[in-house]
């Protein structure tokens, strides 16, 4: 997606730019300016198309990236619960050998009858315990398993809608900087100057101050701040 009637409407005024030098001389700087204004027109038109789902994809990646936190956040916990889980079962393993070393399958011993089927029912309360328990990390990891591969299949969808619109957007930034770095030289040329002072215009919006804050940002806002200073000059030039 070029926008090819856009970079047309573009080329026609360059060419219209170039032919100034047959116009009266008290209209060239006022036409230099109108011609900027237009051009930055149609290149904020491009930018207007693009922008919609350039935000989209960076919300998108904002969303994604708070995911990747909570997933490696869950993995390490899930395996710490594991590593709990292991260490219960040998602990229970141990003690069902000791109880079956101690505990004779009769015995006329009361007390030690006694002592076994306590431990013995210890023993059991633990086992079912930690078959839920076991379920439960089985069911996790699965749960888990899903929302990795889930993550992974949007992560790389986003992706590739990303570089698509890196495509479209490579061309738009190149002629955006063309323009910005015309529209940054011609801010410091007399002949803006003059028609800057002629217009009275606010200088919150192009005076000195703003224009050295204008230098400092770069592409699209650089574009839509230098647009707004000389739409603000044209607009308050003598009619």
């Amino acid at each position: 997606m070029a926008f090819p009637q856009l970079r047309l409407r573009r080329s026609l005024l360059l060419l219209a730019l170039l032919c100034l030098a047959t116009a009266h001389a008290a209209d060239l700087d006022r036409l230099k300016l109108d011609a900027f204004v237009q051009e930055g027109d149609l290149l904020l038109e491009e930018v207007a198309k693009l922008e919609p789902v350039s935000q989209q994809l960076a919300a998108e990646g904002k969303v994604l990236d708070q995911t990747e936190a909570q997933l490696r956040e869950a993995t390490p916990a899930l395996d710490a619960d594991i590593h709990k889980y292991n260490s219960d079962l040998a602990a229970l393993e141990k003690a069902a050998a000791e109880r079956r070393a101690r505990c004779p399958k009769e015995s006329t011993d009361a007390a030690l009858v006694e002592s076994c089927n306590a431990q013995a029912a210890q023993i059991n309360a633990e086992s079912q315990r930690l078959t839920e328990v076991r379920e439960q990390l089985h069911a996790r990891r699965g749960d888990l398993n899903q929302r990795i591969e889930a993550f992974n299949r949007e992560r790389l969808d986003w992706a590739k809608r990303r570089q698509a619109q890196e495509r479209l957007l490579g061309p738009n930034k190149s002629d955006v900087d063309d323009w910005v770095k015309r529209a940054r030289e011609y801010l410091d040329s007399p002949e803006f100057k003059s028609l800057y002072v002629s217009s009275n215009t606010d200088p919150g919006t192009c005076g000195p101050e703003k224009m050295g804050d204008i230098k400092a940002v770069h592409h699209w806002e650089a574009l839509r701040q230098l647009q707004s200073c000389f739409r603000a000059v044209r607009g308050g030039l003598p009619q």
